[in-house]
């Protein structure tokens, strides 16, 4: 039957205090939460599978849907806090 198919994926890496939210061909990193150089960054796999150029500036409102991706899935966790106070 193989693995259930998701509209999108989520991804959290509290020691590195990175996000990633995924839909389609689009992905959205988070890099550096809670440091000055927090930032995110928005690409297009389909077109750029290596993650080289930054599309965050044209395509803004794909960029908010995955934000809010991010905020939906995120489960504070005590032993992994992503970010402060959890």
């Amino acid at each position: 039957e193989g693995q259930k198919s998701h509209e999108s994926l989520y991804f959290e890496f509290a020691e590195r205090s990175r996000q990633a939210a995924r839909k389609g061909d689009w992905k959205l990193i988070r890099d550096g939460i809670g440091k000055s150089y927090d930032h995110y960054e928005l690409y297009n796999l389909a077109l750029d599978p290596g993650e080289e150029n930054d599309v965050i500036a044209s395509h803004p409102e794909i960029a908010e849907e995955l934000k809010q991706i991010m905020v939906d899935s995120h489960v504070p966790n005590h032993n992994f806090p992503l970010f402060e106070g959890e």
